[in-house]
């Protein structure tokens, strides 16, 4: 995270605290009581929207600023995406989006190889800071009948995120339908 950001995030905290603080509770009768909660409440919904609002003056992409809010150097779309109903034994091969939204280079080096989804066709592959770039993902319609979610892993060498979970889901038919 940008130290600026942390730094106008703490100050926003201490200038919160300072304001709500809650007088001796000697001195607190009900009525008090009322009003502090309400400034309390005021003072937090302020800081959301501030907090919010920096967000988006410092990235116009709502998804980057949140990813990076988050310490996401990589990020997937969809997630989770649905690959739509499928027979036992059925395969199904569906792309994903992986964006960059670090200012550093980063590879993807790896992934999941299981007997119901295959991640590392395309892999490995280098994502330049900003960019985006597709992979591909087999999947095995296996189990029992219903719906069902399931995650994947791919690992990187970012130094803040490692292993990127993504995540498939869809619909087992019964079998013969």
């Amino acid at each position: 995270m940008n130290p600026w950001a942390t730094l106008g995030l703490d100050l926003t905290a201490i200038l919160a605290l300072l304001l709500c603080r809650p007088p001796p509770l000697s001195v607190l009768p009900s009525p008090q009581a009322k009003a502090y909660l309400f400034k309390t409440a005021l003072a937090a919904g302020a800081a959301v929207v501030l907090i919010g609002g920096a967000c988006l003056l410092w990235n116009d992409d709502l998804d980057a600023a949140l990813s990076q809010l988050r310490g996401e150097a990589i990020t997937v779309e969809p997630d989770p995406t649905d690959v739509g109903e499928g027979a036992a034994g059925e395969k199904r091969t569906f792309s994903v989006q992986l964006s960059n939204r670090s200012a550093k280079t980063v590879r993807i080096l790896g992934g999941t190889t299981s007997c119901s989804c295959i991640a590392t066709n395309d892999l490995p592959i280098t994502i330049a800071p900003g960019a985006t770039e597709t992979i591909s993902v087999e999947v095995r319609f296996r189990g029992s009948p219903g719906r069902f979610l399931h995650r994947f892993y791919l690992y990187t060498d970012a130094e803040g995120q490692r292993v990127v979970v993504a995540r498939f889901m869809g619909r087992l038919t019964a079998s013969g339908k």
